[in-house]
């Protein structure tokens, strides 16, 4: 498990979760790439749970894929 991940869209980007504005890549169905919020924080409201796998951390394996 992790707790920050590095990913390339036109340049590196290294981001934490403990980072509120943290956002990671997300590929659509329609092939486009779009950044998403990683994960709920505690002070946030909604029915998914807190974080990102409820840990707010995220398996390394899930980012098999190198954007460019």
């Amino acid at each position: 498990m992790c707790s920050g991940v590095r990913y390339k869209i036109k340049k590196t980007v290294q981001v934490y979760f403990q980072n509120p504005y943290a956002q990671l890549p997300i590929l659509m169905k329609d092939g486009n790439i779009t950044l998403l919020q990683w994960g709920r924080r505690r002070e946030q409201e909604g029915n998914l749970p807190q974080g990102c796998c409820c840990t707010g951390q995220v398996q390394p394996d899930t980012f098999f894929r190198e954007f460019s």
